[in-house]
């Protein structure tokens, strides 16, 4: 549980450089803190590999990393994760008819990375109110282009 907590509360410390490879910058942020902190080697390549994983692009070898990776994608489906995302994408220039076209398709492609049981089943129920809020902001952006 230790694992999956600092892996937690370090996967996204590579945001600090930006948003690109940040799972990969995270990884060498992480392991420079846990270093300081005296943490013993073995813990500190679970939490290292938790913060790589996180993203999907370095596929999950451990529990621990699974768990990371499936709760950072139920938090980006939720609510608060796609206003993030939106916030994000929003700060770099992009968009609003951008910015529901990329969230879609990323929180889909998301969603079908999970790992676990609980993760999948999860995932499933946030991606439904999910796919209402796209499909409503797509309505929207279309009749904003009529009244032009």
């Amino acid at each position: 549980m230790n694992i999956v907590k600092a892996g937690a509360w370090l996967h996204d410390v590579g945001l600090i450089k930006g948003n690109k490879d940040h799972d990969v910058v995270g990884a060498e942020i992480a392991r420079k803190i846990l270093k300081k902190l005296k943490v013993k080697n073995e813990d500190i390549e679970k939490i290292v590999h938790c913060v790589e994983a996180h993203e999907g692009n370095i596929p999950a070898r451990t529990i621990e990393a699974k768990v990371v990776h499936d709760a950072d994608v139920i938090d980006k489906l939720g609510p608060l994760g796609v206003i993030r995302h939106t916030w994000k994408l929003a700060n770099e220039g992009v968009t609003t008819e951008e910015i529901s076209k990329i969230l879609k398709e990323h929180l889909n492609k998301r969603k079908n990375t999970m790992y676990t049981k609980t993760g999948k089943m999860l995932a499933e129920k946030l991606a439904e109110g999910s796919e209402q809020f796209f499909n409503l902001l797509e309505k929207q952006v279309k009749l904003k282009y009529l009244k032009e």
